[in-house]
């Protein structure tokens, strides 16, 4: 856990250096925790989650950045689970964020951003309860969903795909209210 009930907490992992663990966090605790930061960054560089990761557990403005070739893998993800304005950058050739089920965004104003060559794999994924935002730009950035990609929110996410990024999934779902999809 990065930040369980405290503020400007860092976990940095570079120049091919790992972490296993089963359960990751940051941000996390029921009287705030925010401004938490994650950096994955290098050929090699791996932060591997078995079971799930949530980026925003119980607080506000913590961050995810993975960038020049490095990896997070987990079984799936939360951005936001219980908080606003947090974040998660995939950036550069060789980046990836790897979710062999599902990536979750909750809350408002909670972001995620692939740019610049990163790749997001997920088996599904669902934006939900509220004003999530999704960038998908430049060429060779991907979102590959495996199954489903469904808006639900009824406070207006949005997603917008430009550049030469693409978006890969089987069914997608804009439903509820005041969501939108621009290519």
């Amino acid at each position: 856990t990065i930040g369980n009930g405290g503020w400007n907490n860092s976990l940095v992992i570079s120049n091919g250096g790992q972490v296993f663990n089963s359960h990751g966090v940051h941000g996390d605790n029921f009287m705030g925790s925010s401004s938490n930061s994650a950096l994955v960054t290098g050929p090699g560089s791996l932060w591997k989650n078995s079971s799930d990761l949530e980026i925003g557990g119980y607080g506000s403005a913590n961050t995810l950045v993975i960038s020049n070739g490095g990896w997070v893998t987990t079984s799936y993800a939360y951005i936001g689970y219980n908080s606003s304005d947090n974040s998660v950058l995939v950036t550069g050739l060789g980046s990836v964020w790897s979710n062999s089920t599902s990536i979750q965004l909750y809350a408002a104003g909670n972001q995620l951003v692939i740019r610049d060559g990163g790749q997001v794999i997920s088996g599904s994924s669902a934006v939900a309860l509220g004003s999530g935002t999704i960038l998908v730009t430049d060429p060779g950035s991907i979102w590959s969903n495996g199954s489903y990609l469904d808006f639900s929110g009824f406070k207006g996410s949005s997603m917008v795909i430009s550049n030469g990024g693409h978006v890969i999934c089987a069914d997608g779902t804009l439903s509820a209210s005041n969501n939108s999809v621009r290519i």
